[in-house]
């Protein structure tokens, strides 16, 4: 389980794009993440923040909106097969280390 999670860990803001391949209980979890934070509505600067149910670890999500058309696409590779997902910015860490850094990201 660690492992998973030190897999999607960041160290800022990045694109899901850069992600690359991601093993079954990365891509799992990852999936998980996702699905909290767009389940969340976004605060006033577009984004969407959501904790794991034991509280260990928090994404921020941002949709993509630096394309013309704000459709930027990520291919997410898995043992299993592909995903096609926005090329949503998310930044993945312990609770209460994103705070700070996201505000101007």
């Amino acid at each position: 389980m660690e492992a998973a999670w030190a897999a999607l860990a960041t160290t800022g803001p990045i694109r899901l794009s850069q992600l690359g391949e991601l093993d079954h209980d990365a891509f799992g979890r990852l999936l998980d993440l996702i699905g909290r934070a767009l389940a969340e509505r976004p605060d006033p600067t577009g984004f969407r923040r959501a904790v794991t149910s034991d509280g260990r670890v928090e994404i921020v999500l941002r949709a993509p909106d630096d394309t013309p058309t704000g459709r930027a696409v990520a291919v997410l590779r898995t043992s299993e097969g592909w995903f096609r997902t926005p090329d949503y910015l998310i930044d993945v860490r312990a609770p209460g280390t994103l705070r700070e850094r996201v505000v101007g990201a």
